[in-house]
């Protein structure tokens, strides 16, 4: 994992948390150990965390751009989900849907960290050019790592549904 501003840094796992308000977001489809990691990780650096997550109205807008976008969970499960496990870690949540690809990650000053993964590090970057344009402090970025595989491949929601759809097709089309 790495801190990055214009260097980059260590994250810490620190007792003393050293960032107060994390900012992240996602679709969180079938959560998995790779949204686990960011929430952890997001846990371990900040005093209390905000989570978007992609409300179905946004969602759907995305499907044109997602591979089996079809295939996404309900907002309400996606929801259910993240709030079972949140609930075993030792920071404060808000989860809350997003409407946009931004949320108060642009406009709330108390804002001081954003945890990401590689695939999302453009939409960190754009954030910080916002709140800078709006005399906002830039965002710390916590970059953590993808999960690889033991076949080789990066554990993603979408692999997920890949999967998923695969296992319809060879199944006839049936749901197993």
């Amino acid at each position: 994992m790495a801190v990055a501003n214009n260097t980059k840094t260590k994250c810490t796992n620190n007792k003393e948390k050293p960032f107060n308000y994390c900012v992240m977001g996602g679709t969180f489809d079938r959560l998995h150990a790779g949204h686990k990691l960011l929430l952890r990780t997001a846990s371990a650096l900040a005093k209390k965390v905000f989570v978007g997550i992609v409300s179905d109205e946004f969602e759907d807008k995305l499907r044109l751009k997602k591979k089996f976008g079809e295939l996404i969970q309900p907002y309400e499960i996606r929801l259910k989900n993240l709030s079972e496990f949140v609930k075993t870690l030792d920071t404060q949540f808000v989860l809350e849907s997003l409407t946009d690809p931004y949320g108060p990650a642009i406009s709330d000053a108390t804002a001081d960290v954003i945890v990401v993964s590689r695939e999302t590090i453009r939409t960190a970057i754009k954030i910080n050019k916002i709140r800078t344009e709006r005399s906002l402090n830039p965002l710390q970025i916590c970059i953590v790592p993808f999960i690889k595989l033991e076949d080789g491949q990066i554990l993603s929601s979408t692999l997920l549904r890949q999967r998923e759809k695969h296992k319809q097709r060879t199944s006839g089309g049936k749901e197993t």
